[in-house]
């Protein structure tokens, strides 16, 4: 925990192993007898922060219809964004800071499992009850993904996030154009 309040503090490349080791009373060597060096503690961090997301995506995640859960589900993706708002900024900065391919493969994955396929689901619902047209859902869900991040950004109000993510949500289930025409 100490060493996630270290990385959300100052960013990925301002934190070595010894400042975490520092903080936490331990040696080094003590770090490395768990983890392979500093990317691998912060994709552990990662890991345990999204799973801590996903409960958030989870509980969420209800509704009697396909629409309802899809605006349940944004809704509480933009209000975890607002509630782990250092983690989000950090793990942006962050991302391109990984050394190797395969690290930043395995972020894309983990989001991709956490944050789209679960929209992609729900879409797929949509699909099956004639509400969305056929689509590749996961496309779709890492679309939803980016307007409901885009919407949730944790630098502006927090009490309009639910509005937001309305918006966003409409904008992608209705289409901006005017049908009227």
């Amino acid at each position: 925990q100490r060493a996630e309040e270290l990385f959300l503090q100052g960013g990925y490349a301002a934190v070595s192993i010894r400042d975490i080791a520092r903080a936490c009373g331990i040696s080094n060597a003590a770090i490395y007898h768990h983890f392979a060096g500093k990317e691998a503690l912060f994709l552990a961090i990662l890991d345990r922060i999204g799973d801590r997301y996903q409960k958030i995506l989870q509980e969420a995640a209800r509704g009697d219809t396909w629409l309802e859960r899809l605006t349940n589900l944004s809704i509480g993706m933009g209000q975890g964004i607002v509630e782990e708002r250092m983690t989000v900024r950090v793990l942006v900065v962050s991302a391109g800071q990984f050394s190797s391919p395969e690290k930043v493969a395995r972020m894309t994955a983990k989001i991709r499992q956490q944050l789209v396929l679960p929209f992609a689901a729900i879409l797929e619902e949509g699909i099956a009850a004639g509400g969305v047209r056929p689509m590749d859902t996961a496309l779709a869900g890492w679309a939803l993904t980016g307007l409901i991040f885009t919407a949730g950004q944790p630098f502006l109000d927090p009490s309009t996030t639910p509005d937001r993510i309305r918006f966003a949500l409409d904008v992608f289930v209705n289409g901006i154009l005017d049908k009227g025409r």
